[in-house]
């Protein structure tokens, strides 16, 4: 008996000792990927093998886009890096440069699911007892409870500094660029002539969308009502009463939304399908909570906006409430400058003055029912 304990007491340390050395391998090979990150490190990859790899990571985030679909990191590796991870920093750098010079777009890294600004704030609102309470003279469980706490926080943060690895495609050109771009602009009659389809001249092609099946112009119209519903109810919404809101608009649940891409052969959405497509494609998330008994039949969904808000951002739909409600910032004064009877200089500057504050007690107020600043691009 001492003996057959004692091979097995031997085997155990050797079993324990192995794991501690696939362990300290797997940690070496992170910090060293975590090295070559911050270095820059090309790996073993010649300069015009990083120019290929990243036209191919180019091309696949181009396609992922076009899709709506996310660009994981882990993905990418599998696909354009199988035998070069290491060499993912210089790749993805390279490809970043070919994507805003060529085509005015960047990868941006998501947040996560579910971990929205204002519902972070609300969460530490909520629960004040997470917060360290002050050290008490000699009260050691004050002491324990505060080494717990910041090793909890060392661990957020280290969670938050790694990221997602997540990327979406996002537009840099400036929204003034941007709204140039998509002016109508009248041809020629001897040109108009000789076009078969209706154009409108404009750079952008609205009227054609993206060619998904939630490409075209209306939908896009139908989807930024809907996200801007959901910020102004403090950015969370349940299902019935987003429903009921829609319900003003004439939207129903089975209601065919007649708005299709020239390019999809699919038949037209209805309302409650194109909101499950919206979630899938990170517009919109779906939560389900559990009903009764943690069953799910009569569990209440709730509605948040998904992580491509980094696309279409909480300070774009102010300016799109701000633009219906009060219209665009300066057509007022170009109004007032074009009308044959002007008031007096005094009362046409007060007339700005009044629309300066009223714009800006508009924005006071969308920030409020947010539930906090409203963060983003134009």
């Amino acid at each position: 008996m001492p003996a057959r304990s004692k091979q097995a007491s031997q085997a155990t340390q050797r079993k324990g000792k192995g794991k501690e050395t696939a362990a300290a391998q797997v940690e070496s090979d992170h910090e060293g990927y975590g090295d070559d990150v911050a270095t820059g490190n090309s790996g073993s990859l010649a300069e015009k093998d990083i120019e290929a790899k990243a036209g191919v990571l180019v091309r696949l985030a181009l396609f992922q886009e076009y899709k709506r679909m996310p660009i994981r990191r882990t993905e990418v590796i599998k696909q354009v890096l199988p035998n070069n991870s290491r060499s993912w920093n210089v790749v993805f750098d390279r490809a970043q440069a070919i994507l805003r010079d060529t085509f005015g777009c960047e990868l941006c890294e998501t947040r996560p699911r579910g971990k929205g600004e204002v519902q972070e704030i609300h969460t530490q609102t909520q629960n004040p007892g997470n917060q360290r309470r002050p050290l008490a003279d000699g009260g050691l469980a004050a002491i324990e409870e505060g080494a717990e706490g910041e090793e909890t926080t060392t661990t957020q943060k280290t969670r938050k500094e790694a990221g997602t690895r997540v990327y979406v495609l996002q537009s840099i050109l400036p929204s003034e660029t941007i709204k140039i771009m998509a002016e109508p602009f009248a041809f020629d009659h001897d040109v108009q002539d000789e076009v078969e389809d209706e154009d409108s001249g404009a750079l952008i092609r609205w009227d054609k969308g993206d060619g998904g099946v939630t490409g075209h112009v209306g939908l896009l119209g139908i989807r930024t009502v809907i996200l801007s519903i959901i910020m102004c109810l403090g950015r969370v919404v349940s299902d019935d009463h987003l429903h009921a809101l829609l319900r003003r608009f004439n939207l129903h649940r089975d209601t065919v939304l007649p708005y299709v891409s020239k390019d999809v052969t699919e038949p037209p959405l209805t309302l409650d399908r194109y909101l499950d497509l919206l979630a899938r494609q990170s517009y919109l998330e779906k939560i389900k909570e559990p009903g009764p008994n943690g069953q799910a039949e009569g569990g209440l969904i709730e509605w948040r906006w998904g992580y491509r808000e980094s696309e279409f951002s909480y300070k774009a739909a102010g300016k799109f409430i701000e633009e219906i409600m009060l219209g665009r910032e300066g057509d007022s004064d170009s109004d007032d400058d074009n009308e044959d009877v002007q008031p007096g200089r005094r009362e046409r500057d007060r007339q700005r003055e009044e629309r300066v504050s009223k714009r800006q007690k508009l924005q006071n107020d969308l920030a409020k029912a947010a539930g906090g600043p409203l963060t983003g691009r134009d």
